[in-house]
């Protein structure tokens, strides 16, 4: 919740409702008049609108349905001192989150503003990309910051773009980063992952349902077109969609409206679309698994992200990134990178691109208890977790699963059995000190 409008003439309660915020990060506004409210609601994006009347007619129900038609998801808490239940009835009938009697105490208010906090973490954690004022990215090589200033170019428009590469070399970024340098960047950017919705459920997670419009549609359900009313949305790995949808997915981006399921109120929205995906399109379109007119209407703008291995300059920025990243969450002193281990991770392929980068770099700083991470620390998959004798091809299995100490456990017994249990040759092999290996196998009671 970051921000919220309050519309009063009751200077105490403006009062309170300041002094209740003032240790939140939230933009408070103040409008004493209920016609500034609603103009100033229709233009700027709030989350929380607080509104003070004693009477309720056409002018306040107007108030929030414009503002609701706008972004559905603002909330509307109305504080009054008319005590009659009717009345309080038909204001949550309009839609409204809570209503609030006068006199009011400091702790109810206290409780409404909480239960909107809590309601928007919820929504958040669901829906929304947190995103910064301007979304950075890491690059050095050429190619990357010609696209992130392409990206930035792009921005501007609000033309559909179709961003395209390998899983993880950073589309979602690039999205983001055309969110925030847009005009839409106060408003909502809602991501929807096409490859991981049930096909029975995407048409509903896309433009939502009415109550009882099928079994198990037990109330309301806004989609995420609706959602991102204003703002963008992100379709991750379009080319999952169901070929059956996407005629309707079509339709919408031609007339801007739809309907929910269920519903016969036609929806106008007003989206900006960016779409990803990793697979070959063209293919996709010959194999008649894509709709070649969607395709064309997604595309206006693309952009191309090459995998990392193509942008070798980029490697070891990013993987420093991780490092301070990892040491932080993990309450690590700060790890450096040997020069041979630097070295080791510039030759690699990254298939994986930065998702794998990021998962080497967070197993060596949970794995390592030294200050510096050598070249035998990188690990790039559990095949090459220790070296393993000649000429058998047996590799260790283990079938339950096990925690990072045990892992540990068990990787560094395993090296020193293939070492012969040759304490110095184990430790040079897991690249650790000779007396950090003494203290390991004390604790683990080992005895040879």
């Amino acid at each position: 919740m970051k921000k919220v409008l309050l519309c009063s003439l009751d200077k105490s309660i403006q009062r309170t409702i300041r002094q209740l915020l003032e240790k939140e990060e939230v933009d408070l506004v103040y409008e004493e008049i209920i016609e500034s409210a609603e103009s100033l609601a229709l233009k700027e994006n709030f989350d929380l609108i607080f509104c003070d009347r004693d009477l309720f007619a056409d002018a306040e129900k107007k108030f929030l349905e414009g503002v609701k038609s706008k972004n559905p998801y603002t909330i509307f808490i109305f504080i009054s001192g008319n005590t009659q239940v009717e009345t309080a009835v038909e204001v949550m009938q309009w839609g409204a989150f809570s209503y609030l009697q006068k006199p009011i105490k400091r702790s109810v208010l206290h409780t409404a503003l909480e239960q909107a906090k809590d309601y928007f973490f919820e929504l958040g954690k669901e829906y929304s990309v947190p995103l910064s004022p301007k979304q950075k990215i890491i690059v050095e090589s050429p190619i990357m910051k010609k696209i992130v200033k392409d990206a930035i170019l792009i921005a501007k428009s609000h033309a559909s773009v179709f961003i395209s590469g390998e899983s993880g070399t950073g589309k979602e970024e690039i999205a983001q980063i055309i969110h925030a340098y847009s005009s839409r960047s106060s408003q909502p950017f809602i991501k929807v992952n096409c490859a991981a919705i049930p096909e029975t459920l995407i048409e509903s997670e896309f433009f939502g349902h009415e109550k009882g419009a099928f079994t198990g549609a037990i109330e309301k359900k806004i989609g995420r077109f609706e959602l991102a009313n204003g703002g963008t949305l992100l379709l991750d790995e379009i080319s999952e969609i169901p070929f059956g949808l996407q005629a309707k997915l079509l339709r919408v981006i031609q007339q801007r409206e739809f309907e929910r399921i269920g519903g016969i109120k036609a929806i106008k929205v007003d989206v900006r679309l960016v779409s990803t995906s990793n697979r070959n399109m063209k293919e996709a379109i010959e194999k008649k698994t894509f709709r070649e007119d969607l395709y064309y209407r997604l595309h206006v703008v693309p952009l191309y992200l090459p995998p990392l291995r193509e942008r070798k300059e980029d490697i070891l920025p990013i993987a420093e990134y991780f490092l301070e990243k990892f040491c932080q969450e993990n309450q690590k002193i700060c790890k450096k990178l040997s020069l041979s281990a630097q070295e080791k991770l510039q030759k690699h392929m990254w298939p994986g691109n930065i998702r794998e980068l990021a998962n080497v770099i967070e197993r060596s700083v949970i794995m390592v208890a030294e200050e510096t991470i050598e070249e035998a620390h990188i690990i790039f998959d559990f095949l090459d977790r220790c070296p393993v004798p000649q000429p058998t091809d047996q590799v260790v299995t283990y079938s339950e699963p096990m925690c990072l100490e045990e892992m540990e456990k068990r990787h560094i017994l395993d090296t020193l059995t293939v070492q012969n249990n040759n304490r110095t040759k184990t430790a040079k092999a897991l690249g650790i000190s000779i007396k950090t290996l003494r203290s390991k196998l004390k604790s683990y009671e080992h005895t040879l």
